[in-house]
């Protein structure tokens, strides 16, 4: 499941970029607006995770350990079985 998750480009953690920046006190419809450009430019190439990173609108609003989250697996796999086979 974590391969196919990743084979997305990461894109399965837009929503939670999403939901960090409506947190970081961003409007939900700035938020939207700002994870989808960055989905957009995935679409096209642009690997998503290091473009968030890279932005720096985004960085002034969310630190390091914080953005560290929006891209962990384990919201996605809690319900996955931990030990199959």
């Amino acid at each position: 499941m974590d391969a196919n998750l990743r084979r997305m480009g990461d894109l399965v953690f837009s929503e939670h970029l999403m939901v960090a920046l409506i947190r970081a006190g961003l409007s939900r419809e700035d938020a939207y607006k700002k994870a989808q450009q960055h989905a957009a430019r995935a679409w096209d190439g642009v690997d998503f995770r290091t473009s968030v990173w890279e932005d720096s609108e985004i960085r002034d609003r969310i630190g390091d350990e914080e953005l560290k989250l929006v891209f962990d697996l384990a919201h996605h796999l809690r319900h996955a079985p931990q030990n199959i086979g």
